[in-house]
């Protein structure tokens, strides 16, 4: 294992933050979770003060989109669950028998 290249990062301002959380789709049970967990951080902490949830709906062009919205918008932590075209394309569905 070897150190994060973050591990003495400094943020340019003092709190309190705004997090970008940006995913394909907050339905499964991670996603889920995840924005939970978030949402309760922010209510226990003085640390975050905007929590922006952002659905791509499995879309990588729109998450790209998304991205450099946040960049312009200069939002201090970018959370990201990275898709792939892999990852977008839609399984087909069972037929009904």
């Amino acid at each position: 294992m070897f150190a994060s290249a973050w591990a003495h990062w400094k943020p340019a301002h003092p709190g309190p933050y705004t997090v970008a959380i940006s995913g394909g789709e907050f339905a499964d049970p991670f996603g889920l979770e995840t924005a939970q967990e978030l949402e309760r951080l922010k209510a226990q902490s003085s640390l975050i003060k905007n929590l922006l949830l952002q659905s791509a709906n499995l879309n990588a062009q729109t998450q790209i989109q998304q991205l450099q919205q946040d960049i312009t918008n200069k939002v201090d932590v970018l959370v990201v669950f990275e898709l792939t075209p892999r990852f977008c394309r839609r399984r087909p569905r069972p037929e009904s028998q």
